[in-house]
């Protein structure tokens, strides 16, 4: 058809001219009709997509900042600050190690004098070439040898070991030193300081370099060595005895081995067959130093260490920014500063800093943000820092916002403020929002000072929701995390005492799960599984030293993608926003809310925040530590349900069993009477100081309909029921049977009670499809309470609660090395199974109960809720269908990439654990 259109008329006979002018009518149609087609299909695109300034609720500058609105930055090519050299290698300074990892490879170690910059946990890219025959050769950033390659060895590393020593036991690895000195930093932990004194010997190519004799502080040794590879061993091969202690009890916790050396080493690996040409060939090496560690030097060189200061905060790892919806993060400009007990998602802004973004200015809009100054790297104190605002629109500038910050010297706190400005003036106008930071120049003499580690606290346009509410579209969450609370000393749950009154009018006003069980019984791993709806096999936080993996979705993640303002206050310690908590918080606190009034501080905190932000949608999650020991909360709350008899008015079980090796001692009935009503107090005292005023607060805030509340715990206390105290050591149900208590929006499903068996996973779906979000896409264990609610589901759901303990402390089972007990149920049967852990006897004294030391346990939880008789043996086919359960489960989990991610716990995050009585 094309070819006859392309005919030329005159050439055509008259039929042919008529089907011609006929085709092109009929061409000209269509042609109308397509264009139309199309002109419609923009303008739906355009009022989809291109509308959607005038229509947004929360814009989020952190979210959509791109390389573009960045207009000025010094982190941009920020090693170009730095001092350059180029160096040709002689053959002569190369020394050859062999490769252990493949026969076929040798290496060419070249001790860097200068160190490098990069290339270690700020960094992982070092800022070097390396040229052999004037060919660049490639940086080989994971462990594979290559040729024409490189990698580099950094002065300072660090190995982390994480694992109980038991006498015997050995730890060994090879490592190449430079020539010069050599420190060596073993952090180490004595449970029993008292009773024994372990001797670490530390062995170079099977010769002793050293020995420390073990206390509970971090031990050093210096040794001078020459440029090799060495084979390093740590043996505790003796110990001191101090009293009469069980040899086979002797053990230490060996944290890490951090090593620090004299200089950089530069390994180039090449063919053993290959070597006399790989000598013969010219090397050269072109690189960024980084600046001494010498105070003197800093002094020197200030406006060099200024920079420095900043490079260290872009390359900072706990500061990375891995939200939900946070995608493009140009110059590493997006952080999540975490720092005095406050985590900050931020837009770094070293002066001089100066991004924009036009937007278009809904109707009741306000721009919210916050600006700070970053204490933890900077060397050079007094620091002023100008930060402005400028918005511009229709030819014209307002400036919105001036206001010059200064760094304190003796300030502990993070110079942070927040700031609100009303854009009613703009409303539908298009706005190009400017932000910028600037040093202000002061001068001692001929001294400049620093140029300051400025920050933008979470900058948002949002559209007011006060007093135009959309009651399907503007419910707030608030979800409340009582650490250590058995559902059983509530009084909605039947407890006799007089415990929780605001908390039962709470239940009263909601939904109530009499039967919800938690994923672990102690703080860190539960708490993942609530925030994630993830069991601890599918999130991998299973021991003290393990973090949240960045590629797991929270619910904070969720919500906050979802145009909600996500905040949290906890007691911190196990809750810390080191362990990747968080996630998905634009602003999470986990410090000064400890202590024996921290319910009340934890309102008091949360309350202020609720007050700033009632009109936007918001998250909120509570949690404190108050019930946890030690138990001394403020009169006449602690002392409500004590008798006369009673001896204590406060209590720490932990040190008064002697520590976590005390959990299984046997205490007098009156002294457990005493505990558990101290206990008690603590929750009398909590319902009083927190939940009271919170419902309280919401309702005179005109908040408490449209706000969905859910109250529980991550783990119960054990007052000796099965022969042990405290948490984190069993898997019974006053452990890990749980409260769950539900108030929906507008008090729906107003009380109602379910006995049906339901887990701590299933609250983050439950909230989700309240709010209509959809969450399919990300993979949740837990399922939908309103399925039950509504009667859809009428059985009981499957839970799995698990303990794991450090690595090699146990026996394996068959898909898991650290698991050391696993609970799993089949309608009101529960199976607990035992993993066989005999070194671990010999840790306690007294030793563990017989019942702990049964393999596996049945429990008929309706006709046995206390978990007295063993049914087992007379169970078998039951026992196998529940362990046919359990490898199900393991065997999905291990086909997961996912793995654990671990760090080092700091010594102040140490000091917390050991009050709270998590460890020695």
């Amino acid at each position: 058809m094309m070819e006859f259109i392309g005919k030329k008329e005159e050439n055509c006979t008259e039929p042919e001219k008529q089907i011609s002018i006929n085709i092109k009518r009929k061409m000209k149609s269509h042609l109308k009709v397509f264009i139309k087609f199309w002109m419609i299909l923009v303008l739906i695109v355009f009022l989809s997509c291109g509308g959607k300034t005038e229509k947004f609720r929360v814009f989020r500058f952190i979210d959509k900042l791109e390389e573009k609105n960045i207009v000025e930055t010094p982190l941009k090519n920020l090693y170009l600050k730095f001092s350059h050299q180029e160096k040709f290698i002689k053959n002569k300074d190369f020394k050859i190690i062999n490769c252990k990892k493949n026969n076929k490879f040798l290496f060419l170690a070249y001790q860097i004098k200068s160190p490098v910059l990069g290339g270690n946990s700020l960094d992982n890219r070092p800022k070097i070439k390396v040229f052999r025959n004037g060919r660049e050769l490639k940086y080989l950033e994971s462990q594979e040898i290559k040729l024409d390659g490189w990698t580099l060895l950094k002065k300072e590393r660090e190995i982390s070991i994480n694992k109980p020593f038991f006498k015997g036991d050995e730890f060994q690895t090879e490592i190449i030193f430079p020539s010069g000195m050599v420190n060596y930093e073993i952090y180490v932990s004595n449970p029993r300081p008292k009773d024994y004194l372990p001797h670490l010997k530390l062995t170079l190519n099977n010769e002793t370099a050293g020995e420390i004799v073990i206390k509970d502080k971090p031990l050093t040794l210096s040794k001078k060595m020459k440029l090799g590879k060495y084979k390093l061993e740590l043996l505790y091969d003796r110990a001191t005895k101090l009293t009469e202690v069980d040899e086979r009890g002797m053990l230490f916790y060996l944290n890490k081995l951090k090593i620090i050396t004299s200089s950089d080493i530069l390994l180039i690996p090449f063919l053993k067959e290959k070597r006399a040409d790989f000598l013969n060939d010219n090397y050269k090496i072109s690189y960024y130093i980084a600046p001494s560690a010498d105070k003197n030097f800093l002094q020197n060189k200030a406006h060099f260490s200024d920079y420095y200061s900043i490079y260290k905060t872009k390359h900072n790892n706990s500061f990375l920014l891995k939200d939900l919806g946070i995608e493009n993060n140009p110059y590493s400009i997006k952080k999540k500063i975490i720092s005095k007990g406050k985590s900050l998602n931020v837009i770094f802004a070293p002066p001089k800093t100066e991004f924009e973004y036009t937007i278009e200015v809904p109707d009741k809009a306000f721009l919210e943000f916050g600006y700070g100054l970053l204490k933890e790297f900077e060397i050079n104190k007094k620091v002023v820092v100008e930060f402005k605002l400028i918005g511009e629109t229709e030819g014209q500038r307002f400036l919105l916002f001036k206001e010059f910050l200064h760094l304190k010297e003796k300030s502990d706190e993070i110079p942070f403020f927040k700031r609100k400005i009303n854009l009613s003036e703009f409303q539908k106008k298009k706005v190009k929002f400017r932000f910028i930071t600037e040093t202000v120049p002061l001068k001692l003499g001929s001294q400049r000072y620093g140029i300051g580690l400025s920050f933008w606290y979470n900058p948002v346009v949002y559209k007011s929701i006060e007093n135009n509410i959309e009651d399907n579209k503007d419910i707030n969450i608030i979800l409340i995390s009582i650490d250590t609370l058995r559902a059983d000393h509530l009084g909605c749950y039947e407890y006799p005492r007089n415990t929780s009154p605001h908390i039962d009018r709470l239940a009263s006003e909601g939904t109530q799960f009499n039967n919800a069980f938690s994923t672990s019984p102690w703080t860190l791993p539960a708490h993942i599984s609530m925030l994630t709806s993830l069991t601890l096999f599918h999130h991998k936080v299973l021991l003290s030293y393990h973090k949240l993996n960045f590629s797991i979705v929270t619910l904070a993640d969720i919500l906050r993608k979802n145009g909600y303002f996500t905040s949290a206050f906890t007691g911190g310690v196990l809750v810390n926003s080191k362990f990747g908590f968080s996630k998905g918080f634009d602003f999470y606190q986990d410090k000064k809310l400890g202590g024996a009034r921290s319910a009340k501080k934890l309102f008091e905190c949360s309350f202020n925040w609720i007050k700033e932000n009632k009109d936007k949608k918001f998250f909120i999650f509570l949690h404190t530590y108050q019930p946890h020991n030690p138990y001394r909360s403020p009169s006449p709350f602690g002392k409500v349900f004590l008798t006369e008899k009673d001896e204590w008015r406060e209590f720490n079980l932990i040190h008064y069993l002697g520590g976590p090796k005390g959990k299984y001692r046997e205490l007098s009935d009156e002294l457990r009477r005493n505990i558990i009503a101290l206990y008690d107090g603590e929750i009398r005292y909590t319902d009083e100081k927190l939940i009271n005023p919170l419902i309280n607060g919401l309702k005179k805030l005109n908040l408490y309909d449209r706000t969905m509340i859910i109250f529980t715990s991550d783990h119960g206390e054990e007052f000796y029921e099965h022969g042990a105290w405290e948490h984190g050591h069993t898997l019974y149900n006053e452990l890990i049977k749980i409260p769950l208590i539900i108030k929906f929006p507008y008090s729906k499903y107003k009380g109602k009670k379910f006995n049906n068996f339901v887990s701590i996973i299933d609250i983050v779906p439950t909230i989700l499809e309240e709010l209509k979000i959809n969450f399919s896409q990300y993979n949740l264990d837990g399922r939908n309470l309103t399925e039950i609610i509504s009667q859809e589901e009428k059985g009981n759901r499957v839970f799995v609660s698990e303990l794991y303990d450090q690595k090699e402390f146990l026996n394996s089972f068959r898909y898991h090395r650290y698991l050391r007990k696993v609970s799993i149920n089949e309608n009101q049967y529960k199976l607990i199974l035992n993993i066989n852990r005999l070194k671990y006897h010999y840790f306690f004294c007294p030793p563990l109960p017989q019942n702990d030391t049964i393999e596996m346990q049945l429990f008929d939880l309706k006709k046995d809720p206390n978990e007295r008789v063993n049914i087992a043996s007379q169970n078998k086919k039951l026992i196998k269908k529940l362990l046919k359960k359990l490898n199900n489960y393991y065997r999905k989990g291990k086909k997961e990439k996912l793995k654990s991610k671990e760090f080092s716990i700091d010594q102040e995050l140490r000091d917390r654990l050991i009050t709270l009585g998590y460890i020695n």
